[in-house]
């Protein structure tokens, strides 16, 4: 569980980059916002991002998103997230695996600081099996599920067709919690959004 300063910490944080964004994204596209005056129905938007990995680290994400178009450059949003992730390993006994499917929602808020480059904040909850190791028996595994939070900032490129689009972006955990499915390395993703 997260300590309740820290999530205090990491929910002003959060608070601030949004606001920051939105303050920064207004100014730019004031007179040039093709949202303006839309009802909010035209705002929305639908999209995701997806991974795949195989081989000693198995690893699934699929993360659907709704959004809002604050302006042109600046967008806000969620979605829930499932991430399923296995690791091979050998131990004196042999090859074991370890497996969990992890469970989440987050969050984000993209700037495009110039087309087709963007900033994007992500907050994440994500729940997950933790396992801990009794320290007088090495085979003696406890698992439980923890909840922890991760924070991505990251830039990348995005290229916009009318309504829609696909980007890809390069983000880093700034929270690096030692449970994280991340680490502290640096993470990629792909998505796309209509």
């Amino acid at each position: 569980m997260v300590a309740g300063n820290t999530r205090k910490i990491i929910a002003a944080a959060v608070l601030w980059v949004f606001t920051a964004c939105a303050v920064l994204a207004q100014n730019n596209d004031e007179n040039k916002n093709p949202y303006k005056g839309l009802p909010f129905k035209d705002r929305v938007f639908f999209g995701g991002d997806f991974g795949l990995s195989f081989g000693t680290v198995t690893y699934v994400r699929v993360a659907p998103l709704i959004g809002y178009h604050v302006s042109q450059n600046f967008a806000v949003g969620g979605g829930p997230n499932y991430q399923y992730l296995k690791i091979e390993y050998l131990t004196p006994t042999g090859q074991r695996s370890a497996e969990t499917h992890i469970y989440g929602m987050n969050t984000f808020a993209r700037l495009f600081v110039f087309d087709p480059v963007f900033i994007q904040t992500d907050f994440e909850l994500l729940n997950l099996r933790n396992s801990t190791r009794n320290p007088n028996n090495f085979f003696d595994e406890q698992k439980t599920r923890v909840t922890i939070p991760v924070w991505l900032v990251g830039a990348g490129y995005g290229q916009r067709t009318g309504r829609g689009g696909a980007m890809i972006g390069f983000y880093y955990d700034l929270i690096g919690d030692r449970n994280s499915p991340y680490g502290r390395n640096l993470i990629i993703r792909a998505g796309f959004f209509f």
